[in-house]
Parts: C-alpha cells; structure tokens; sequence
C-alpha cells in the first residue's frame, strides 16, 4: 500500500461531523491523527533503544526517519487491519516493507519486542495529549471569561431560581462563580489525568522480556521521545483510560451546566440572557424571528452524549489475563469520541461567553417588580420569630397563594393581614423587600471565590 495523497483532512467533517466541534481539536484526534501517532511511536520506540545500547544507531535513525515521513492512508489500514484486529499489525508490516527498501537490516528493528497494544496504547496517549492540551487552553479561555463577567455582575439582581420556580434574590455574578466552579474543578482534574497519560511498553504478556535487563532504562527512554510519562506495563490495568474518559465527561458537563442555564434563561417568557447576535447565526428554517441559542444548544448535545461513552470506557476497564479479549478493543472510539465532543463543549461555550448579552434591567424586575414574591423567604425570616417558624411559613405561603389568586401585589397582600401587622410594621415590612440584603451577601460570596481562586492552589 502506498500513502495516499487524498484523505480528508477534517476527520470529523461531512454532513454532522462537525456539531458539536472544534476543528483545532479535531484535527489531532482523527484517523489521520492516531496513524501519525502510531508512526511516532514505532519511531520514538527505535529510538530509545538506540538510546539505551539495544539497537544500531544508524537502523534506528531510519527507523525514525521513515515512520516520520510515512502517511499511510487511513482507509487502507482500516481495512487491512481487518485480519488481525487491529490497525497496528499491518502498519508495522508497511513501515517495515518501507525501512526495508532502503536498508534490509535496519528494517529488523521496527516494532522489535512491542506487542500491537504497545503501540496502539502509546499511540492514543499521544493524540490524548495533543488533544487535552488544546482542550485545556479553551477551559482557561472560558474560565478567564468568566471571572471577568462574574466580577463585572457581582450586584446585579437576578431571580433565583430552585426546582423551576422562582425562589430568592441573587445576583448574576453569583451565579457565574458557580459555572466558574464548575469549569476550574473540571480543568483541575483533566490536568491531573493529563499528567499520567504513559507510554505504554510490555511486550506480549507484560513482562517485557525483549528488553530485559534494561527495560528500567528503556522505559523512561521510550518516554522522552514521545512526550509522555513513564510508566510500568499497564496493558490490564485500565485506570489511565478511565480517568481521561471521566475527567473529558466532566468538562463537558461543566460546559453544559452554563449552556443549560443560557438556554432557560434565553427563553421569551424570561428574556434575561441572549447569546450573541451574528448574521446566520441561530436562524430557523420557518420562522425568521427566532435567533435560537445555537451554541449552547449543540453544548447540550454533546452533554447528552458523553455519559454514554464514559459508560463504556469504564465497562471496557475490565480486562482478562495479561491481554483482553474484546475489552481493549471497546475504548478506542469513545475515548476519540470523548475527546472530540469535549473540544466542541469547549469551544462553543467558550464562544457563547464571549457573545453573551445580559439584560440587568429584566433580570431586576424578575424582583423588585411582579415577582416581588420570591421575597417571601425574607418575611418569614422575620416573623418566624414572634411566630415561630412553622406558623410564619403559613401566614406567608397564604399570601403568596392569595397573589397568584387575585394579582394583588404581595406586599399589599402582606400588609393587610393582621397576624403579619401585629408583629411587622410599615417599616420592618418594607425592609423585608430590601433587594440590598440579598446582593450584598452575594457580593461578598462572589469576591471571596475569586480571591481563593486567585490562590493557584483553589484554582
């Protein structure tokens, strides 16, 4: 087989490839990436064992050059690794067949000693790496945006909102630090699984026999020339895989927690966030006056998608013997997949930021104005102590029942009973009503998380 001069180069193009993506990620997670990725690492593993005295210098330079240079058609492998399982066998073949036209010898020292999983293990520990670290600048990229726009709403009053129903004032800023939250603890554990993405070198049951006595010496070797950690043999042992499939399904879902909110709060009927205005951007088939909040809603989407294969990662994590039947197999796709709606999360949401548009004065008239009822936690506050706390919640829910009744206003509602009278004045009612109480206490919440964060170690 010769390489291929017209492979696609957006692996996850076509016609639904791309929703959600992102294509500076997905460029180094495609098919083209990982046959690259295998290259390098049939490459790096010549290499060390120069490095270490196991192989000729000068083979494992060819060894090297030719896998570097090779651009074996994905298709083509796909299909001839039909016979054998997995794509490794016959790019080894190939590469040897390649080093071999220019040095029969040299070409004795590619894939020596490696089993298939070897290289295919260290291969997606690559593309893993590329990926994440692509990924990782986009959390840091939303994560900036979003202590800016915390800092920024720090007072801005806005409705809370618990099980769907209006509840108690906060304010906009608190609300981001929560996102904030979210975003920071999913970047923290994607660098920690990040930082153990190993090569992975065995041999056909583990041992490493090939190398020995110096696999000691090898692995670290193997490791410098990939860009990865060193580690023991890890073929059965699928904690790595696990750990970059959780902590991918958990940026996504920390991405999703703002695309979620972005959405609800886009609504009509609620109208306090819009995602940015772009020509084309969020237009309907049918109907010209809608502008959909497209990027969060393709955030969804991958949300919806990625417990799915985190699932069948961890199921795939148990793996019989020294070498499983089937188990290994089931990762490859998922964890690709992974990486890809990951990006995409990431990059659309962190676009939504940037565009994003808040409405404060709706946002504040979702309090002070008709829904001045969702200061009736307040209230009871107030009264539980005259009344105790089980009869204030009473009075209060009365009211609030008897506003959604009659239209009259709350507080009306509220200074016409006299058990609330008799225990409240004008005064002490009104300050019940006192937005003030509520955004500074969610001030104060929003500056004392970005000063932790501001600790690299809370970051």
């Amino acid at each position: 087989m010769r390489p291929s001069s017209s492979p696609s180069e957006r692996p996850y193009g076509g016609l639904l490839g791309h929703l959600p993506g992102d294509p500076s990620l997905d460029e180094v997670v495609g098919d083209r990436a990982l046959v690259a990725a295998m290259l390098r690492a049939e490459g790096a593993l010549a290499t060390a064992q120069a490095e270490v005295g196991l192989a000729p210098v000068a083979a494992a330079r060819l060894v090297a050059r030719v896998a570097a240079k090779a651009a074996y058609d994905p298709d083509e492998l796909g299909a001839a690794a039909a016979a054998s399982g997995n794509p490794v066998v016959p790019l080894a073949a190939w590469l040897a067949r390649d080093v071999a036209e220019q040095d029969e010898a040299a070409a004795g020292w590619v894939h020596r000693g490696a089993t298939s999983q070897d290289i295919l293990d260290t291969a997606l520990m690559i593309v893993a790496a590329e990926a994440t670290g692509r990924l990782l600048a986009r959390l840091d990229h939303c994560s900036d945006a979003l202590a800016r726009l915390a800092r920024r709403h720090a007072s801005t009053l806005m409705a809370g909102r618990t099980l769907g129903q209006v509840a108690a004032p906060t304010t906009f800023g608190l609300k981001v630090t929560g996102w904030l939250a979210g975003v920071d603890a999913a970047s923290r554990r994607l660098r920690d699984s990040r930082a153990r993405l190993a090569v992975q070198l065995g041999g056909p049951v583990g041992t490493g026999a090939a190398w020995s006595p110096s696999l000691p010496d090898l692995l670290p070797a193997f490791a410098r020339a990939t860009g990865l950690a060193s580690a023991v043999p890890w073929h059965t042992e699928r904690s790595r895989m696990v750990e970059l499939a959780t902590s991918l399904g958990q940026a996504v879902a920390a991405c999703a927690k703002i695309a979620t909110d972005v959405i609800v709060l886009s609504q009509n009927e609620i109208g306090e966030l819009r995602e940015g205005a772009e020509l084309g951007r969020g237009g309907s088939s049918a109907m010209p006056h809608k502008q959909n909040p497209v990027g969060s809603v393709l955030v969804r989407a991958a949300a919806l998608r990625a417990p799915g294969l985190v699932a069948t990662v961890l199921s795939a994590a148990v793996h019989e013997g020294e070498r499983a039947t089937g188990a290994w197999h089931a990762e490859w796709s998922p964890l690709r997949e992974l990486l890809h709606l990951a990006g995409g999360a990431g990059a659309l949401i962190a676009d939504v930021l940037e565009r994003l548009e808040v409405d404060e004065p709706n946002m504040a008239d979702r309090v002070t104005g008709a829904g001045s009822v969702m200061f009736a936690e307040s209230v009871s506050r107030a009264l539980s102590g005259p009344l105790g706390r089980a009869e204030a919640q009473q009075v209060v829910a009365a009211a609030a029942r008897s506003t959604r009744r009659t239209g009259t206003p709350f507080r009306d509602v509220l200074a016409a009973d006299p058990r609330v009278t008799a225990h409240l004045d004008a005064a002490a009612l009104e300050s019940c009503f006192d937005p003030g109480v509520h955004v500074r206490a969610a001030a104060d919440l929003v500056a004392l998380t970005l000063s932790r964060r501001d600790t690299p170690e809370d970051r």
